[in-house]
């Protein structure tokens, strides 16, 4: 799909309305979307909503698109970052016209049918569709790649609970071994893994960096319970031996592995987790590594 100079141009002219009601346009698009939309409700941390955390970083995302979507090349780090999360939550071509539905509905609601006219919700249309065909694109491009490399997968695959380890009063380590004892694909330092399970009768989906060297045998994550959290109060309650539904690795924040240079890994609480792997890969390559962690007394 094409955008053309004059809708390029409507875009970037909707940039300063962006920059003041960004916001209020993402809230209205995912109180519409997920009320109205259940199958797309795993997708999304209903946490991060009740925060206004996952509004927020998608106003910026799409405040970025609108300034550089006569410049794509620049969205470069947003790009992979979205690319990688999509992939590890297992996002498919079929949800894209489902946002581009609610999107151009609450562009057109939020700012009303003098700002948001005609041409405006075809330019944004116009738009919306490129960036969905980039998207796709580079989504189908890793799901393949994770699929076709040693111990990879598509979709998700049947871990056991081998062990649990309490590190602390409210953080849980958990080692996790494939059911069919096959190997498993080696991430990359610092990448995360997507557990998947049916808590309370409702799909839930939640991202966990790899918390250990990298293993071809299985995982290690290391999860800490958050009074009310769906997931972590659920993850914690599992015993050892039981089952989780668990997504190849992804995630573009990861140790450079061509490097030799020294590293310095600076953290904070169970921030730490994704920076123990990469200071055992980098430790494993002598690289000199520092590792500062912060924690509250």
């Amino acid at each position: 799909m094409s955008v053309t100079p004059a809708q390029i141009a409507i875009v970037k002219s909707t940039v300063p309305i962006l920059e003041q009601g960004g916001v209020a346009l993402t809230t209205h698009f995912y109180k519409l979307m997920l009320g109205e939309q259940s199958a797309v409700r795993p997708f999304f941390n209903m946490t991060h909503q009740r925060s206004g955390e996952q509004p927020r970083a998608l106003a910026n995302s799409v405040l970025c698109f609108a300034r550089h979507i006569d410049a794509l090349h620049k969205l470069g780090p947003v790009a992979a970052q979205i690319v990688n999360k999509h992939v590890a939550l297992q996002v498919q071509p079929e949800h894209y016209p489902i946002v581009g539905e609610y999107l151009l509905r609450s562009i057109r609601e939020v700012l009303g049918p003098q700002v948001a006219t005609d041409e405006v919700i075809d330019a944004w249309g116009a738009a919306y569709g490129l960036l969905a065909n980039i998207l796709i694109g580079a989504e189908g491009d890793m799901y393949n790649a994770l699929a076709a490399a040693p111990g990879g997968w598509r979709g998700d695959r049947k871990f056991t609970i081998s062990k649990k380890v309490q590190e602390t009063p409210d953080v849980t380590s958990f080692y996790l071994s494939p059911v069919d004892k096959k190997e498993v694909l080696v991430n990359a330092p610092g990448q995360y893994l997507t557990l998947i399970a049916t808590v309370n009768g409702e799909s839930i989906r939640r991202n966990y960096s790899v918390s250990d060297a990298c293993d071809s045998k299985g995982y290690r994550i290391s999860v800490k319970k958050i009074a009310g959290g769906a997931f972590s109060e659920y993850l914690h309650s599992l015993p050892e031996g039981a089952e989780l539904n668990v997504c190849a690795p992804t995630g573009e924040f990861t140790l450079a592995a061509e490097s030799t240079r020294p590293v310095v890994l600076v953290s904070a609480g169970v921030g730490v987790t994704p920076m123990i792997s990469m200071a055992k890969a980098a430790a494993a390559k002598k690289r000199g590594v520092t590792h500062i962690h912060f924690t509250k007394n």
